[in-house]
């Protein structure tokens, strides 16, 4: 097992350390600083590299500046896009381990608080899962467009599958 030590060395030597996502899950004293940074930080490369890539794409008679990355330009923006789309706080029932998912023993904390009080407030829930969102639900329901809504009977007893 692997001391917090060596983390902070590496990052004391000044050599980039491929940890450092890492670090606000582990050392809770750099935590908000470092979350903030990422919030900062990821953003504005963000829209770096979309004014000098794809911003000329949009645009007749410009080429994009880092055009020679090649697939890693590409990776790189892949990767940013998916970066800003997190949730703060995931849901228990994407955290727990498989014998909790099995016996739904997540849902075990908000029975006992639901059962000491008459009635159980929205900001006492847990947070939705990303499978249970409008979004990722949206997703999928009219992958094959709007066919529900077209007059047609197609599919209105099976769901289309995620």
């Amino acid at each position: 097992m692997q001391r917090m030590v060596p983390i902070t060395r590496k990052l004391s030597t000044g050599r980039p350390s491929h940890h450092i996502p890492a670090i606000p899950i582990f050392i809770t004293a750099w935590r908000i600083s470092l979350v903030w940074h990422n919030i900062l930080v990821l953003p504005t490369v963000l829209a770096v590299y979309c004014y000098r890539d794809v911003w000329p794409l949009a645009n007749y008679g410009k080429t994009p500046i880092d055009v020679k990355g090649g697939k890693l330009l590409w990776a790189k923006l892949a990767i940013l896009t998916i970066t800003a789309d997190s949730m703060e706080n995931p849901s228990p029932e994407q955290t727990c381990c498989l014998m909790p998912m099995m016996f739904y023993s997540f849902v075990d904390p908000i029975i006992g608080i639901a059962a000491k009080v008459p009635h159980l407030s929205y900001n006492d829930l847990p947070p939705q899962p990303y499978c249970d969102r409008s979004k990722h639900l949206i997703k999928c329901g009219f992958r094959i467009g709007c066919m529900v809504f077209d007059g047609t009977f197609r599919d209105l007893i099976s769901f289309p599958a995620c």
